[in-house]
Parts: structure tokens; sequence; C-alpha cells
């Protein structure tokens, strides 16, 4: 009842086409004397308030009766938009809008099964498992297994590596192989932007070499970089003048370019690939490689546009990112539209600088996880280690780690779900609510605005003492402690008493 260019219109007089005749007038449609002669109907519908409109609307019109149809709703990204922001135990508080028009889609069918799919559950987990009109996942919530080939947050963190610095090499250490930090002297420092171009080309030389050496049938259809610092398109446009100047006097097709080329290779891209490339093609040397670095530059810039903007502002944008159209072997600038829903096909190398202060809308800019067939050891993630975030400093890969870890945790949490015994679960989430982990104090789970019915607890591990982080540190904080704890200390004797501990 949609298409892939339109989406659900009221029907008017088509009405019919959402009827659905029964064999068995006597019967409920749900009955497989009914049901299974009937052809199912189809929608694929934005999270959109007057598209999710015209959908109630004209459901409210058909003549089956809708307590009788089976419905399977499925929400994806159901963290975004779907979830309730505001709290209703507030005087005159109302849903918003999108939410609501779930809840009278669920209230309105009552057979409807709804399913949400997210990368990020944890504005789901907060919501109220007590209102019955909210998508909290009241009956199960399933870890999916990682993958066979995905590359996630664990093969770009070390979390478990029992080694010092000075042992981890590229074999051992995912932090080592695939890891670089940007630490800029000043905001006009474009050292480091430079060095991630350069890292492009020669990912984009690799490449080729490998389709020119196949080992089976090697073709990569998209070869992409990523530039993604703000959200802004102002700093987008800043970004692209930047880009393009660097790219036109990069020198990559003179001895300028080669001589960083081969320098970057020799440290970086050779050892790298020989330690993880497994059955893939790695030149013994740099002049091996030189060959496919001209044809690398015209494939990235040949149509005088080696960078996109993906931004939704037309005044900037430079082509069409649309990876089912055409191969793409380009530089992508981009903020919110890459937020969510966008993979960036063929993505080897990331330049990645964007603050935020809750995990789930960091973890929803980690675009660089995701399937990388023939070329896992090209994967590079450039990320800034000393980011302005107000007044603080922080460190986006320690960031990203924490993320890892308070995943880890949750799929534990979500271990206690998936132990049936007899065919039948035990417990459900609406009887015990998984915990969510933070081990950032600045690093919130979710949006402020989706946490308003969680509860802050501190929870030890067995035998461990943990001392709690937050102590105060601004003087009127001191003070009022300090004002506590006077008459305390006033009624303390003048008395000492001296021990003594001997060995």
């Amino acid at each position: 009842m949609t298409t892939r260019d339109n989406d659900y219109e009221s029907v008017l007089q088509g009405i019919v086409a959402l009827e659905f005749e029964k064999q068995e007038p006597a019967l409920p449609l749900y009955d497989p004397r009914n049901l299974h002669h009937r052809s199912a109907r189809l929608m694929v519908v934005k999270k959109n308030k007057t598209v999710l409109t015209k959908l109630v609307k004209d459901l409210n019109k058909i003549k089956t009766p809708l307590g009788e149809i089976p419905v399977l709703i499925i929400d994806d990204e159901s963290d975004e938009a779907s979830v309730n922001t505001s709290n209703l135990s507030k005087p005159d508080a109302e849903r918003t809008a999108i939410n609501e028009k779930i809840s009278e889609l669920l209230r309105i069918l009552p057979r409807a099964q709804y399913v949400g799919y997210t990368a990020t559950p944890f504005a789901n987990v907060f919501i109220d498992p007590s209102d019955a009109e909210d998508i909290f996942p009241k009956d199960f919530i399933i870890s999916l297994p990682r993958p066979a080939g995905y590359m996630g947050v664990q093969d770009f963190h070390d979390l478990d590596l029992d080694l010092p610095p000075s042992e981890r090499t590229f074999a051992n250490s995912n932090e080592k192989a695939h890891v670089r930090d940007i630490v800029l002297n000043d905001e006009e420092d474009d050292s480091c932007l430079r060095q991630v171009m350069d890292m492009f080309m020669l990912t984009t030389a690799m490449k080729l070499y490998r389709e020119a050496n196949r080992r089976g049938d090697r073709y990569f259809q998209h070869h992409t970089m990523l530039i993604h610092e703000s959200v802004r398109t102002a700093d987008h446009r800043e970004l692209l003048a930047l880009a393009t100047s660097l790219w036109y006097e990069s020198g990559y097709t003179g001895t300028s370019g080669h001589a960083r080329l081969r320098e970057l290779f020799e440290t970086d891209v050779a050892p790298v690939s020989h330690a993880r490339a497994e059955d893939e093609a790695v030149p013994a040397s740099f002049d091996e490689l030189v060959p496919f670095i001209g044809p690398a530059f015209m494939r990235i810039g040949g149509d005088d546009k080696p960078i996109i903007v993906v931004n939704g502002d037309k005044g900037i944008e430079t082509g069409e990112a649309d990876f089912d159209k055409r191969p793409i072997w380009k530089i992508l600038i981009g903020g919110q539209t890459l937020a969510r829903g966008f993979t960036v096909e063929g993505l080897t190398v990331t330049y990645y600088r964007r603050r935020t202060s809750n995990a789930s809308t960091l973890m929803q800019m980690g675009r660089w996880f995701g399937f990388r067939p023939g070329y896992r050891d090209l994967v590079r993630l450039y990320l800034g280690r000393e980011e302005a975030l107000g007044a603080k400093e922080i460190d986006l890969y320690k960031a990203f780690e924490a993320i890892c870890r308070d995943e880890e945790a949750f799929r534990a949490q979500l271990e206690q779900y998936a132990r049936p015994v007899d065919g039948e679960a035990q417990i459900t989430p609406a009887q015990v609510p998984p915990l969510v982990s933070q081990h950032l104090p600045w690093l919130k789970p979710t949006s402020p605005n989706k946490m308003f019915n969680a509860r802050l607890v501190e929870v030890r591990s067995p035998g461990q003492w943990e001392e709690p982080t937050a102590y105060p540190s601004k003087q009127a904080a001191l003070k009022r402690n300090t004002e506590h704890w006077m008459p305390i200390l006033d009624r303390l004797s003048d008395d000492t008493t001296q021990f003594t501990h001997t060995m």
C-alpha cells in the first residue's frame, strides 16, 4: 500500500483496499478459515504525525472490525521519536505527538503486536512499565548476536587485553591497528586532516591494487571517507572549503605527495595489513602500489567533485550520496543527516570530532560500524582525544569505550530473560526492568527528556568497594558540606588515643 517513493496517503474512495472480506462471515477474520484466504496489507510508514494521523483516520473508517485484524507493527529506531518525552505526572502534560499516534494505533488494533528495533535501546528501557499505553518492552527484550564479519565497537577497543602498552602490536591490539588520535595545536591546525586524506588516498590505491590482484571475485563498489565534526551547516561550509583546498594542494600525483604517502604506507598501512589482512593481497613495497595512486586520484576527484556534503543544504551540496544509483568513491562531510538510518557504504577512513553528552546520540554517530569485506585491515578511525564539551575536555575514544562497557553490561542484564524453563520465560522485563550502566559520569545513557522515569543507583560487585566519584568540587558545595559536619565535629572529645601497630 506504499512504494519506495510514496508514503501512506489517505485512500478516500479507495478505502475498500483496507477492507477484509470473510469467506465464513460468521467467524472472526483471524480464524484460519478466513485469514488464510486473505492477502496481507503491507505499509512502510514514516514516523510523522501527519502521515500516522491519515492512517489512524482511515482504519477507523473500514467495516472490518479492527479487533479481528492481526497486525504486526515493526518500529525501526524505536528509541527515536517513538518514546514519550513528556512527563505525564506533571499537570496538563500530554504525550508527544508520535508516541500518541503509536499508542492510538495499539489501542484501536487490540490484536496488534509491537516490536521495536534499535541499536540504542536505553530510552525504551526508561519508559514507565506501568504506563499501559506506552511502548515499554514488557514481554521480552532480545539481544541479537553479532553477525560474522561485522565490525563493532569491540573491534576498535582492547577491553580484555591484559598487556602493557609496550607489548601491544598491530596484531594483538585493535586500538593500535585501527585507531589514530586527533590532537590539534589549535583550531587552525590542518595537519591531522591532511594525514587522514592521505590515508584515504592510500586505502583507495590499496583497494584498486586488490581488484587488480584478485583472490576470488574481489570488487569494491563503494569507497568512502567521512568527516564529521559538527551538525552546523556553517561548519560544513568551512570544512568543505578546507578539505577542497587540501585535496588540490596534496600533490598526490607528484613527488611531494608520494613522499608523504610512502612514509604513511611504510609506518602504518603496510605493517597493519601484513598483521591483519588475512587472505587479502598486500603490496611488498610502496613502489608496487605507486601505479595505482594516479587511478585512485582520478577515481575520487576525476569529476572535479572529490567531496560530497550530506546535510540537506542544497547551497553547498556538491553531489548526491545515493549509494543505490551509482558507485561512490568520495569524501563525505555531514552532520545530523548522518545521525540515524544513513549507511555510509564502503566507509574506510573516518575523521570524527562530534561532541555530545549522551551515549545514544554518540553511538548513532558511529557510522564506522558495519561490514567491511576485503578491507577490514584498511579501516582507520581518527578520533578527537582533547575535545571541548562546554567547560569540560573530553576524550571521544574513552567515550566510545565507556559505551562499549555499558552495552556489555546491558547484554549481561538481558541474559536473565533468555533462560526459559520448559519453554517458558521465568521473568519478563515488565517484572524486572533491566539496569542501564553508566561508566562515565558526564556521558548519560540517552537524552535527559527520555530519562524522567530513571532512578540513579550505585551497584557494587560482590566484595568490591567503589568510592563514589561525584564528590563536590565547587566552593559553595564544599562550604555547605562543612556546615553539615560541624555539629558532629563539635561534639567530639578533645581526648586522643594513640594506637601502635606492629608487624
